[in-house]
């Protein structure tokens, strides 16, 4: 009569009261049911965890125990789930970190391992007194990995694609390229790369080895203060 509703209304209103009611019956009783059954489970095993104990942040259930430890671990728990039903769990949280830890440290090891038996085999290319076609290969992938995008224009003039890192398409092509060719275009993007350097940053050694056996101009080397360098014309760096 307060809110004025049908009979319609007011029988769905009942209709929903009495649902209510049923589903909080029917949770109270398998409350009571799950309760019962903790009991007479703890009576065979001395851990016994319900819904209302359990700690997802502290205990570990069976989908997360896959240590080998945890497979025949006596310390284990029982979470009742539900009467007749019942899911392992951890309750020893250091425990489970300690076993977390094993696992990834012998994670680590192994990736180890496969790195110093990846090492050892490319250190054998150096156990030769002259440098063979497999070394330039390497050092030339090496250069291409390094430097990345930034030679795509001398990787399109060679026939090499665009870089898109640790390409095998790139590495099978190098292998196709002679000793002579490796040589001279890992000297090329050497040279390239030192054209681009200001003087400042050219080693002394370098420096006069430029002068003495390539004949460059030691006035092209010299680092002129700004106002010298625009009155004279002179460049500030090696020209490519």
């Amino acid at each position: 009569m307060r809110d004025h509703l049908s009979v319609g209304q007011t029988a769905l209103l009942v209709r929903g009261h009495r649902a209510e009611q049923q589903l909080q019956a029917r949770l109270s009783r398998r409350a009571e049911a799950s309760e019962q059954f903790a009991r007479e489970l703890g009576q065979r095993h001395p851990i016994v965890l319900t819904m209302a104990s359990y700690r997802p942040d502290v205990h570990r259930r069976s989908p997360l125990l896959v240590f080998a430890a945890c497979a025949s671990c006596p310390r284990k728990g029982k979470l009742v789930l539900a009467p007749g039903r019942v899911d392992d769990v951890c309750v020893e949280p250091a425990c489970y970190a300690a076993q977390a830890r094993r696992v990834e440290d012998e994670r680590v090891r192994r990736l180890d391992e496969r790195y110093r038996a990846r090492r050892s085999a490319l250190a054998a290319l150096l156990r030769t007194e002259y440098v063979q076609h497999e070394h330039l290969q390497v050092l030339m992938w090496v250069m291409l990995q390094a430097l990345g995008s930034f030679v795509d224009r001398w990787r399109a003039e060679v026939g090499l694609p665009a870089y898109v890192g640790g390409s095998c398409q790139e590495w099978d092509m190098l292998s196709q390229w002679p000793y002579e060719r490796l040589l001279t275009e890992l000297v090329g993007l050497s040279v390239g790369y030192i054209a681009d350097l200001t003087n400042q940053a050219l080693p002394h050694g370098l420096r006069r080895c430029l002068i003495a056996a390539f004949g460059v101009e030691s006035a092209l080397l010299d680092e002129p203060n700004p106002g010298q360098e625009a009155a004279a014309g002179v460049p500030g760096c090696l020209p490519g």
